[in-house]
């Protein structure tokens, strides 16, 4: 270390450039780490904001059609008026409106599509009695469609109980309702939120301003929201939103893009309708350093020009230097092997720094993960780039922990030679939910086993597999003798628990290796590689065994079944028709019994 701390004493010119060139390197990863960055009490705090927004016993949120009929409603808004969404789904906002105001409120429908607007009508709540509500309206995009949002507060108190006084809206001077008054001047409130298609429903004063001054941006309600997607920090807060579309509260660290270099802890939660479903993204923002909870963490500020001089005259090493970077770094050579590695990388792969060092970054891939087929190639033809960026692996700690990482990198130069400085991403939560979201797309919710989705997809993969490496691969479709019979005499429920018990009874027959789902109704199909005559078989077990158990309520159940191989010229439509075929031909000629389809049978005697 001695050594090293003289070298940097007696540094010429170019190895000067070069030590500010990887602080410079280093300036622009710490900002991207910012994204990193996960604080567990500013979701606390994030969460408990979007709920008091959605709860808010202050201003009612209404969706509503241009014709009148209501979308959606917070909370505030259902107690207000007296009726869910579920049971409500056909009022109309004039069906509510007090006698003879109708045709203003069709008037202020029609000025909203138009352009935002600001009226005070009164309307017939759930006690029978009149109120007046302070509305500000414009025209937004719901779920796809053309819609109009009405922020709304009862301003009955303010207008002294004139209800003969019916103000419009060209009678008003512009200017916020008392809704989003009680919003703006929340302290804090920085946020935004976007439906289900990205498109901006609301925005506080506060975002609009701070929007402006850095990014540029005018904060238009129903446009696509942010709406330049070429900068980092716009790019940051498009996936902010797709986390919370996925149903997850996520945080990150961003750096305006202005040159004041003013961080930000933004936050993005999904907004949940009355029925539960997510209809949209509500995104929040913080300064660092204000305290959003009882505490807050602050941010280290990046190095400056007078740090980098800071650092070099304490004569930091380089490998110092990248232990003292939050967030997973390391270095490799041109050959992917590992020249430094941080101690934020080795603490989450729970490994020393010797058994890193000088190993190739292949070794550490997960082992057969179809995710990581060109990994490992991909890799090392990136690190002999200037630079690069999005490429995910998946690897395996020393606990086993599988972790998604995603790697960018940058060339430098690093005692010397030319290297590359590797910054790793932990996106493992979000290609878990990913995998969740997939998982309940692909399974049937009857049987637990995957659905014609999830066949469909397993179909594509095995077929391609079987024909690059000219490996076996057979089908069996089974069909339920009668099952029309079994749904009328028990009923559909009691059916279903038939199904369920056949499913399990077959999938604890078959290998591991085998593929089982519901191809629809009563039928099922199982991908094998095993050979034609060994699925024959196989079949013919499943047949027996059906009419040897009970299933349900004590149903005793007979299958007929249709096996095909798959050859080279089929796609999935031919094998699938063939396997199809031959089960149709087996309940033809009277149900219970195997058949195998015809152009293989030839096939299958020669074995």
């Amino acid at each position: 270390m001695a050594e090293r701390a003289s070298g940097y004493k007696s540094y010429s010119g170019d190895s000067k450039g070069e030590k500010n060139k990887l602080l410079q390197h280093v300036v622009e990863l710490e900002r991207e780490l910012m994204r990193m960055k996960r604080a567990e009490k500013v979701l606390r705090e994030m969460e408990q904001r979007y709920l008091a927004l959605m709860d808010s016993a202050v201003f009612l949120c209404v969706i509503l059609a241009p014709d009148g009929r209501f979308r959606a409603m917070n909370r505030r808004a259902e107690d207000f008026f007296g009726f869910q969404m579920k049971a409500g789904a056909n009022v109309t906002l004039q069906s509510l409106s007090a006698p003879g105001c109708t045709g203003e409120v069709e008037s202020m429908l029609k000025g909203a599509m138009k352009k935002p607007l600001h009226v005070t009508l009164p309307f017939i709540c759930a006690d029978g009695a009149t109120y007046w509500l302070d509305m500000e309206c414009s025209d937004t995009v719901y779920q796809g469609n053309s819609s109009i949002q009405v922020i709304a507060s009862d301003a009955t108190a303010l207008i002294k109980g004139n209800a003969d006084k019916k103000p419009a809206s060209e009678e008003l001077e512009p200017r916020p309702s008392y809704a989003m008054q009680a919003l703006n001047c929340c302290p804090g409130l920085l946020c935004f939120v976007v439906d289900r298609n990205g498109v901006l429903l609301y925005s506080t004063r506060g975002y609009r301003e701070v929007a402006k001054r850095f990014l540029g941006h005018e904060c238009a309600s129903g446009l696509p929201y942010p709406v330049n997607i070429d900068t980092p920090f716009d790019l940051d807060l498009q996936d902010l939103i797709q986390e919370a579309f996925l149903g997850n509260t996520a945080t990150a660290g961003l750096v305006e893009t202005s040159g004041n270099n003013n961080r930000w802890n933004v936050t993005s939660a999904p907004l949940i309708s009355s029925i539960g479903t997510i209809t949209g993204a509500i995104v929040n923002l913080a300064p660092v350093g204000e305290k959003t909870g009882s505490e807050r963490t602050r941010l280290p500020p990046p190095p400056s020009a007078g740090d980098a001089r800071r650092m070099h005259a304490s004569d930091l090493s380089q490998a110092e230097f990248l232990d003292a970077m939050p967030g997973m770094f390391f270095v490799v050579d041109d050959n992917a092997c590992f020249v430094e590695a941080n101690t934020d990388f080795l603490s989450v792969m729970k490994l020393t720094r010797e058994a890193v060092i000088g190993h190739s970054f292949e070794e550490f891939l997960l082992e057969g993960d179809p995710a990581n087929e060109n990994s490992g190639a991909d890799f090392a033809a990136a690190v002999r780039e200037e630079s690069f960026d999005n490429l995910e692996c998946r690897v395996s700690n020393k606990d086993g922990d599988v972790l998604s990482l995603g790697l960018k990198g940058t060339r430098l130069q690093w005692d010397g030679e030319t290297r590359t400085l590797v910054s790793c991403a932990d996106n493992t939560k979000l290609r878990r939910t990913e995998e969740q979201l997939k998982r309940v797309s692909t399974t049937d919710s009857s049987t637990g086993t995957f659905n014609r989705q999830g066949m469909e997809r397993a179909l594509a993969t095995e077929i391609e597999r079987a024909a690059r490496y000219r490996g076996s691969l057979a089908m069996i479709m089974l069909d339920i003798d009668g099952f029309r019979q079994i749904n009328e005499r028990l009923g559909y429920s009691a059916s279903d628990g038939v199904l369920r018990d056949l499913a399990a009874a077959v999938k604890s027959r078959i290998n591991l290796t085998d593929i089982l789902g519901r191809w629809g109704g009563d039928e099922f199909m199982i991908l094998t590689p095993q050979p034609t005559a060994a699925v024959t078989q196989l079949a013919e077990k499943l047949r027996d065994m059906a009419q040897h158990m009970t299933f349900g309520e004590g149903n005793h159940l007979t299958l007929s079944a249709g096996v095909a191989a798959f050859r080279k010229p089929m796609d999935v439509s031919s094998f699938v028709g063939a396997a199809y075929d031959a089960m149709v031909e087996a309940k033809r000629g009277g149900g219970n019994r195997t058949v195998q389809a015809r152009e293989q049978e030839a096939e299958s005697d020669e074995e």
